[in-house]
């Protein structure tokens, strides 16, 4: 449930404080750990040469990767000026480079491409689409593929075109994905059939281990040569979603399914820049205790892409209270902080509030 902004002009009344209050420990995270998505701007493509025509055509291929990364919604190719975009790929090119890679495409030519976070943000807000930023939720997937008479569950250890496919989609789609040891242990808590089935308790058992966000379960079967349908069932913040994907070659399957889970994650931590309102918010956060501290409380705030500006509002000993101005509304800045522990909600503090704004109360672990 998301706490509302609340703007009060006079003293609120207790049963409103105690409710809202209530609402306050439901902050408390768990004990996993977010994953900080590095080269969510890069691109790496093999190419034939080294020719313009040839690298403005893997630009336009790598901007449309980047876009999806960033963007979460294939639907932000539906903007005209995304559409523009990827005719002049190279005006948001940082930089590029060429470098001989050890495959056997194009004698291991390839082509390394860096756009500039600045102009794709700016390109995304002009075509009012959302900009998830690189701290983003792990996932967890368990899939059973069935294929020559019988089932088995990918792990992580193999070097089947399955496992290359999820590397390749975790890549595209800028979701961190964990794959099962299968060792003794995942062996003795889930099955092929537990997984083929699509039986959420044992899903989320076995994953208790890996500590994800979000747990993915999958069957993927033949319909045709070279056609794979797939079944899915997404566990995230305590819904449990099911989608599916058809007609498609093995080898896109991973991609399919994880654009559909980026879509979903997108809606609870992206920034809506179609929403051009900035919001007000107070942090009151314990256990600054140097000037070490006060410096990486500041700059683990202003790491958030939907935080504009964090100014000091008061300091006393070791609490610092902060006034920020984000773009987006606090349950989204709140997700945000969750999937990180250097910031963890106090459950035990009393309710304040200061220039008509509830103060959110947090201890520093650094």
């Amino acid at each position: 449930m998301a706490l509302p902004l609340l703007k009060v002009t006079r003293q609120p009344n207790k049963c409103l404080v105690t409710a809202l209050f209530g609402l306050m420990l439901l902050w408390v995270a768990s004990s996993v750990q977010a994953v900080e998505v590095a080269g969510l701007y890069r691109v790496d493509l093999p190419v034939a040469s080294q020719q313009r025509a040839e690298r403005k055509r893997a630009s336009s291929v790598a901007l449309e990767r980047v876009i999806q990364r960033i963007s979460g919604d294939a639907a932000a190719f539906n903007e005209p000026v995304v559409r523009a975009a990827l005719q002049t790929p190279e005006r948001y090119l940082r930089q590029f480079s060429y470098y001989q890679a050890e495959d056997a495409v194009n004698n291991g030519q390839r082509l390394r491409l860096l756009f500039d976070e600045t102009l794709i943000n700016g390109l995304l807000r002009q075509a009012k689409q959302p900009i998830w930023g690189n701290n983003r939720p792990s996932l967890m997937m368990w899939v059973a593929v069935e294929g020559a008479g019988e089932r088995n569950l990918i792990s992580a250890g193999g070097k089947t075109i399955w496992q290359r496919a999820v590397k390749r989609a975790e890549r595209d789609s800028g979701v961190p994905v964990l794959l099962p040891l299968m060792d003794l242990q995942d062996e003795t808590s889930i099955s092929v059939m537990d997984v083929w089935g699509l039986f959420r308790s044992k899903l989320e058992q076995a994953s208790e281990r890996y500590r994800p966000e979000a747990v993915l379960g999958g069957r993927l079967y033949q319909t045709a040569p070279e056609q794979w349908a797939g079944r899915w069932l997404l566990v995230f913040e305590g819904e449990a979603i099911s989608f599916s994907t058809a007609g498609t070659a093995i080898e896109n399957s991973a991609s399919e399914a994880l654009s559909q889970v980026a879509s979903i994650m997108v809606k609870r931590y992206a920034i809506d820049t179609a929403v051009q309102d900035a919001n007000q918010i107070k942090l009151a956060i314990q256990g600054v205790k140097t000037l070490q501290d006060y410096a990486r409380v500041l700059a683990y705030l202003k790491g958030f892409a939907m935080v504009h500006d964090v100014a000091v509002s008061h300091v006393d000993g070791e609490r610092l209270t902060l006034a920020l101005t984000t773009e987006g509304e606090w349950h989204k800045l709140r997700g945000l902080i969750a999937l990180d522990k250097q910031l963890q909600p106090l459950s035990n503090a009393s309710v304040e509030f200061a220039d008509g704004l509830m103060v959110m109360p947090y201890q520093w672990r650094p």
